[in-house]
């Protein structure tokens, strides 16, 4: 479904840039079928330390540190969790959320839990949520 008024085009809520990608330089997202970016001539600094996304809250410096979801799933998923803001969220949502992982200096992709005896739809399906 297309939105128009006085016949522009506005963006539709999946067409929202939510991870910012556009801001990635030198970023190649013609990579393949499932157009993981490729990152090229790249130079960042190593972060400080990591935090937890269960743990965000008691960092003081987040601007030099790593925010990162190496923990279970439902410490950063469910209800209101990041999938479901960015996924059916309103904008003020999003926005609040957008605002929060700017803070840090990364942000670590979700790490959904991906076993090896999953069928493979379900494998495909928990790395398609990371990068949602």
């Amino acid at each position: 479904m297309i939105n128009k008024v006085n016949d522009v085009r506005l963006p539709s809520r999946s067409d929202r840039d939510v991870f910012l990608a556009k801001l990635l330089k030198n970023a190649d997202f013609k990579t393949g079928f499932y157009q993981f970016p490729a990152i090229k001539n790249c130079h960042i600094e190593r972060p400080k330390g990591t935090v937890l996304w269960s743990k965000r809250h008691l960092c003081q410096d987040k601007a030099s540190h790593a925010l990162i979801f190496y923990e279970y799933d439902g410490n950063f998923d469910g209800e209101d969790g990041i999938y479901n803001i960015l996924k059916y969220g309103g904008d003020a949502e999003v926005d609040g959320l957008v605002g929060e992982l700017k803070q840090y200096a990364f942000v670590v992709c979700p790490d959904y839990s991906v076993y090896g005896n999953f069928p493979i739809y379900k494998q495909i399906d928990a790395m398609a949520r990371a990068a949602r």
